[in-house]
């Protein structure tokens, strides 16, 4: 094989590494016995368990306790999984996101590049240091068809409603319910997606926005 073919092959494996949804459709026989070979590592070691056709790859990082794949669900390059991760169908792990404790995702959720879900916390007690103490995990529930954007950050015990954005850089703090955008730091309702932007405008004495705050307040 001349220098050029070897780059290209090189250049055609860390592509389907980092964008992974290409595997579905364009992986070659030897990169579906490669990714066969990867998932029967992963069963032994990391509890993970697959159901359909899914893909980890093999630049991601799975240290888990446990870990569930449902059909046409992927895993990019540069991810963190540890712990308990279980997830629907057709869910994308973007490349240097951050998944630890327990993480439980619907389908069709896209989880952007950078982002962090920590389902669990350390204890705070001032009577040792805080990295002596046991850690706690109520778990972190991302409802079906939600949107992570971009290094955002959701911590332990937030419940996110189905069909909801979570904006670029967002830290996501409490619960939020379905059809939700949310934005800022910490995380605060931006607008209902079923409420369309220009009846939002016409809504000029703030009871709508006021609503929906208590709506995002269980």
């Amino acid at each position: 094989m001349g220098l050029i073919a070897e780059k290209e092959e090189k250049w055609l494996q860390n592509r389907l590494k980092y964008l992974s949804w290409d595997y579905f459709n364009h992986a070659s026989d030897e990169e579906r016995i490669n990714q066969s070979a990867l998932q029967h590592v992963l069963r032994k070691h990391a509890g993970a368990q697959f159901f359909g056709d899914c893909f980890v790859s093999e630049d991601a990082k799975i240290y888990t306790e446990v870990m569930h794949l449902r059909n046409k669900t992927f895993i990019c390059g540069g991810a963190i999984i540890r712990h308990q991760l279980y997830t629907g169908d057709d869910c994308c792990i973007g490349s240097y996101s951050h998944l630890a404790g327990v993480v439980r995702l619907g389908s069709h959720v896209m989880i952007g590049g950078g982002v962090s879900i920590f389902g669990f916390n350390h204890g705070i007690e001032i009577d040792r240091p805080m990295a002596h103490q046991a850690c706690q995990s109520r778990g972190i529930i991302i409802g079906d068809d939600c949107w992570i954007g971009a290094n955002a950050t959701i911590v332990d015990g937030v419940e996110i409603g189905a069909h909801s954005i979570v904006a670029a850089g967002a830290v996501v703090t409490k619960n939020f319910p379905e059809w939700s955008v949310i934005g800022g730091v910490p995380g605060r309702l931006i607008r209902n997606r079923m409420v369309p932007n220009d009846e939002i405008m016409l809504m000029s004495n703030g009871a709508l926005a006021a609503s929906m705050m208590e709506n995002a307040n269980p």
